[in-house]
């Protein structure tokens, strides 16, 4: 089954966490990210100006996923994150970087493809429309990075979104 990770209802109902150990300047908490709401998931999630990178963000959940795909939005409003990494994790082990991004200034967001993702027999019967399958709210980004390498993505229950600069910004 795909379902979008960052739906409000896994969160509310503790089946998703989310955590960032820094604080959020006014209006820009870290909820916004999983809001349904698209005015308050639009805001974004930004931090104190006197925050320093980096700057991690932390998704649990309560079981295992493969993750097929993966988009990031790196753009919020003037400010622009521009070099990642992301990691995942399972129970036992520590996180394992899935990959590095550095120079992303030209892109608005960055979409990892999972390539080695098959759906399991059981699914493969199913037949769903494309945005029931997405369940993801539509981007209206124009410039878009897509990498097709995912490592580190099977049987996971932890991704690690971890910043390191961003631009036009303080920090």
């Amino acid at each position: 089954m795909s379902i979008n990770i960052m739906s409000e209802q896994l969160f509310r109902n503790h089946l998703m966490s989310i955590e960032c150990k820094q604080i959020a300047s006014d209006m820009h908490s870290i909820d916004n990210l999983f809001a349904d709401d698209v005015q308050r998931r639009q805001l974004g999630f930004r931090t104190e100006p006197y925050i320093r990178p980096p700057i991690e963000i932390t998704l649990r959940s309560t079981f295992k996923m493969n993750v097929k795909e993966l988009e990031i939005g790196l753009k919020l409003n003037d400010n622009k994150s521009d070099s990642l990494e992301i990691s995942s994790a399972s129970d036992s082990q520590e996180f394992q970087i899935i990959t590095k991004q550095f120079n992303c200034h030209s892109f608005d967001s960055l979409c990892l493809k999972n390539v080695c993702f098959r759906l399991n027999s059981t699914l493969s019967s199913v037949n769903t429309s494309a945005t029931q399958r997405d369940n993801c709210p539509l981007r209206h980004t124009t410039r878009v990075h897509a990498i097709k390498c995912f490592k580190n993505c099977f049987q996971i229950n932890a991704i690690k979104i971890k910043i390191f600069r961003t631009a036009n910004s303080s920090v």
